[in-house]
């Protein structure tokens, strides 16, 4: 169980594609730009693909 920590459960992007970071973006409640730069960030940085 423990080697399995880590590894990618799931992933967005077969339903969202190159849109991932606009589409959960406009998915949250604030959507200052700031936050559409992090969420972007968090997701490059935690793409596995």
């Amino acid at each position: 169980v423990t080697s399995d920590i880590g590894k990618a459960v799931l992933t967005t992007k077969v339903l969202l594609g190159n849109d991932e970071a606009i589409l959960l973006t406009l998915a949250m409640k604030d959507k200052n730009i700031e936050v559409v730069k992090t969420v972007k960030k968090v997701i490059q940085t935690c793409q596995v693909w």
